[in-house]
């Protein structure tokens, strides 16, 4: 498979390029960029968190994404959509909780744009300002 990730960041004088996490990984089909957002370190904290916690709980479902190759049928799309919700679901409760901990932390977040691909199919998860293309 052949693919290319690139990052257009817009930087005012605050911002830092640090704050967007690329992620890829062509044995599990997961590619994904989470930009964070949050003054100094908290967007790169905040990113960084996410990349991992996703990552690592879609990782952990190869055999879900080996059954959907072998048969992509709705109830199997079904099952895979509802599980990168849960994961988006649970990465934004893990980064709140990060921010519940610590005041100075209130304005960090990220965005997120994920693609899994499995076999000749591609599910798409996009959060906020960032976005995937496909050419």
């Amino acid at each position: 498979m052949k693919y290319s990730l690139s990052k257009n960041i817009f930087l005012s004088s605050k911002q830092s390029s640090q704050n967007c996490q690329i992620f890829t990984n062509d044995k599990t089909g997961i590619f994904m960029i989470c930009d964070g957002r949050g003054e100094q370190e908290q967007g790169a904290v905040a990113s960084q968190l996410a990349v991992d916690f996703i990552s690592k709980a879609l990782s952990s479902n190869r055999k879900l994404f080996e059954a959907f190759i072998e048969d992509s049928s709705d109830q199997k799309r079904h099952e895979i959509t509802e599980l990168i919700e849960d994961v988006i679901f649970k990465t934004s409760y893990q980064i709140s909780k990060k921010v519940s901990k610590d005041s100075a932390r209130r304005k960090m977040g990220s965005s997120l744009s994920l693609m899994l691909v499995l076999g000749k199919h591609a599910l798409v998860a996009n959060i906020s300002d960032s976005g995937i293309f496909l050419t």
